[in-house]
């Protein structure tokens, strides 16, 4: 095993674990450094104990963790949560870098247990509630009233890209890069309304680094820009 911070730490799980590690996988992911999964096997005591033990095998940062027995696999394969303060959910794409492009660190190679999402409009429409019930109050009125809008125009930008990123995942397209996601989606669904929006909130960002006087306007236009693209992706969520 090359020395390495992720295989020194797979040595150090594998020496304070024994022989209850049944696997140990690493997924790479378009929006992120990617994550370890560790997989015990079904008798392996509770899962919270193992997660702290684990933790003190000192898990080389930034990449995610999760822990759990093998009977607890399809987990990896439900939504998971939008959680403030950020509304960009990885786990929609864990299972699919997972499953083509993950690797096997140790033990049994288990990629082709996993499930993936049965239903992703229904991802869809999780991010589309999570966005409409959170980012108004949590992000737009607050970076307005703290008077932060080139902040929010950019906060909008990121998350404009992560639902188109959701809408990719209902015609199949997982295989996605940050920078070339709103390429792929003019690609797949060639849609003009929603292509102005994109083209309006750069054009937008652009006024707002160019003239700090229209700052305010390009913010509030954004807001309204960004309210408009949720219901226009939502017709891809039914």
């Amino acid at each position: 095993m090359e020395n390495n911070p992720l295989s020194d730490f797979t040595e150090r799980v594998l020496a304070n674990f024994g022989g209850q590690v049944e696997s140990i996988l690493f997924y790479p992911h378009p929006f992120s450094e990617g994550g370890v999964i560790i997989v015990f096997g079904d008798g392996a005591q509770s899962t919270l104990e193992l997660v702290s033990k684990v933790y003190l095998s000192n898990p080389p940062p930034p990449l995610a963790l999760y822990c759990l027995r093998r009977e607890e696999l399809f987990t990896l394969s439900l939504p998971g949560l939008f959680q403030l303060p950020d509304l960009v959910s990885e786990h929609l794409y864990l299972t699919y870098w997972l499953k083509h492009k993950g690797t096997v660190l140790y033990g049994s190679d288990l990629r082709d247990q996993i499930s993936l999402p049965p239903n992703p409009k229904a991802l869809l429409d999780l991010h589309i509630e999570a966005c409409l019930h959170s980012v108004r109050t949590y992000y737009i009125l607050q970076h307005l009233v703290n008077k932060e809008y080139s902040a929010l125009i950019e906060r909008l930008l990121q998350m404009t890209r992560s639902l188109m990123s959701t809408a990719l995942l209902t015609r199949g397209h997982w295989d996605v890069q940050l920078e070339t996601i709103p390429t792929q989606f003019d690609e797949v669904f060639a849609d003009s309304q929603a292509q102005k929006i994109w083209a309006d909130l750069l054009d937008l960002e652009k006024v707002a680094a160019e003239d700090k006087r229209a700052v305010r306007q390009s913010a509030f236009e954004a807001a309204w820009l960004f309210e408009c693209f949720i219901r226009r992706i939502g017709e891809y969520a039914r």
